[in-house]
């Protein structure tokens, strides 16, 4: 559990969590240098599973999680944000599920809203719909719900990445994703995840540059007939949430590329590929419709 200034929710969240049926873990608190009163509140928790943590300075969350994920000595890594909730059957049902299923490397949940949004936030449950989400860096995994096999991290190098800002979990699991990694979600709401107005927000026109990365690392391996350039002229149109602003001319260059792409089968990461084309078709027409609107 990553922690920043998130002393108000602590003793719910950390609660959440010794309260789970699944009795056999440790839980590690990572404070990224709080400035509230986040240390006070985590060591005044008595109990012998947890163990807290303190960067000496602000790294981010990335950086934090990698710090107990390093200090870990279980077999399963599990997530949880400071202000969220896990239900009581969390653990128990994902360790149940990792130890039946031992080629899936990752596997996260459902999660209800609470706070300003009361929502259900649903995710797919087999691997090729969940890769085939990872392009749009939409309803995939939600990282607060994932749990994952340490020995899959360590065998292929991987780590959550400061550099990826706000993005390092989609990272996370796109580089999972190309290094072989099944993923899984249960169809149980595992976390009941906190919504309010002081939570971190991404701005999609300010990591930009990020997004673009990760996504084109992607597409390398769900489009290899496309070329670099071409898989940069297509990737901005495949930005869904917080689309960038074009010129026509760039529209018009990626709009050309996305029968192309379609024209791919399936790739050796064994996504959906009817969920792929499906959101090419959705990217083409919205670009097609906005096309109206730009001046030539």
């Amino acid at each position: 559990m990553p922690v920043y200034n998130g002393a108000q929710y602590l003793e719910e969240s950390i609660g959440s969590v010794l309260g789970q049926s699944f009795r056999d873990f440790e839980l590690i608190v990572v404070d990224d240098a709080s400035t509230d009163a986040s240390q006070e509140k985590i060591l005044a928790l008595k109990d012998a599973r947890i163990r807290y943590l303190a960067h000496p300075e602000n790294r981010g969350t990335a950086a934090a999680t990698c710090t107990g994920l390093d200090a870990a000595g279980g077999k399963y890594i599990a997530l949880l944000d400071q202000d969220d909730i896990a239900l009581p059957g969390r653990l128990e049902k994902q360790v149940r599920f990792l130890n039946g299923q031992p080629r899936i490397a990752l596997v996260g949940g459902q999660m209800q809203c609470f706070g300003v949004s009361g929502a259900r936030a649903a995710v797919p449950l087999d691997d090729g719909r969940i890769k085939a989400n990872l392009l749009a860096g939409a309803g995939n995994l939600y990282n607060p719900t994932v749990m994952l096999r340490r020995d899959f991290l360590e065998r292929h190098s991987l780590r959550w990445q400061t550099g990826n800002k706000s993005a390092f979990d989609w990272g996370l699991y796109v580089d999972a994703a190309r290094a072989g990694a099944k993923f899984a979600n249960l169809p149980d709401t595992l976390v009941h995840y906190r919504t309010h107005e002081g939570q971190q927000s991404r701005d999609q026109s300010g990591i930009r540059p990020v997004l673009s990365a990760i996504r084109i690392r992607l597409m390398e391996s769900l489009f290899p007939r496309l070329t670099a350039d071409e898989r940069a002229a297509l990737e901005p149109l495949l930005q869904w949430i917080g689309p960038p602003i074009l010129a026509s001319a760039e529209v018009r260059a990626g709009l050309a590329l996305i029968p192309k792409a379609r024209s791919h089968p399936k790739s050796e990461l064994g996504e959906d590929r009817v969920v792929v084309n499906n959101f090419l078709g959705a990217c083409a027409q919205r670009w097609t419709q906005a096309l109206s609107g730009i001046q030539p």
